[in-house]
């Protein structure tokens, strides 16, 4: 793969069925996909990067903490966040048995770096305008 790619996911539902944690890079990375029907879609790793169609400095979000808070004051559904996947990605293939979950673990697990978030191509890249 070259390149990030962009993507856009629409959740219906409230819970949106992902854990996104703070990384490094002062971004917003994908470690838990819940929902079996998003392993599809989302990668471990992917980077949230909009709602729906503004990117996250546009709306004054740069970490994941922000980022739950603003998604529970949208209530309207379908929402629909943009992400980005690059060659850190992590591919998760089929649903996970009973009970599992998938997700990264990079050593530093603490709660204060995680949020469940429970409330394609670069021209439609938000964060690149």
């Amino acid at each position: 793969m070259q390149g990030p790619e962009y993507y856009t996911q629409s959740f219906n539902a409230t819970a949106l069925g992902i854990t996104v944690e703070d990384d490094d890079e002062g971004g917003i990375v994908v470690t838990n996909i819940i929902n079996p029907a998003l392993l599809s879609t989302i990668s471990l790793g992917d980077k949230v990067v909009a709602i729906n169609g503004a990117s996250l400095p546009e709306l004054g979000i740069s970490g994941h903490q922000q980022l739950a808070r603003a998604l529970k004051q949208i209530p309207a559904r379908p929402l629909k966040l943009g992400l980005r996947r690059s060659a850190e990605s992590m591919r998760v293939h089929g649903a996970p048995t009973s009970g599992t979950k998938r997700r990264r673990d990079d050593g530093e697990a603490g709660a204060n770096r995680r949020a469940r978030v429970d409330t394609v191509d670069d021209e439609q890249d938000p964060s690149k305008k």
